[in-house]
């Protein structure tokens, strides 16, 4: 797939109700609407955590909007996420 962001905070905002997260990549990153994206909590003693995987519902230039669709934990996207997109093979 597609490792869109390394590290830091790649996300723009999170939707008050935690179902909408806005990330800094769009049209210009490769990314496009229907794109699969893994959320991940990343520390550098751990690994990755895999704890939330959603689906890219709006892209911009420089902006995507993912629906979250499933959660695998109580972690929130924060400083410390990254992300990664990939296409869905049907």
């Amino acid at each position: 797939g597609t490792l869109c962001s390394a590290f830091g905070t790649p996300f723009k905002k999170v939707s008050k109700s935690k179902r909408v997260v806005v990330i800094d990549k769009g049209i210009t990153g490769g990314l496009h609407k229907g794109m699969s994206v893994d959320f991940f909590y990343f520390n550098y003693t751990g690994g990755n955590e895999l704890f939330a995987t959603g689906i890219i519902v709006k892209t911009e230039a420089s902006s995507s909007y993912v629906q979250v669709t499933k959660k695998y934990s109580r972690r929130r996207v924060e400083e410390g996420t990254v992300f990664r997109a990939d296409e869905v093979l049907e």
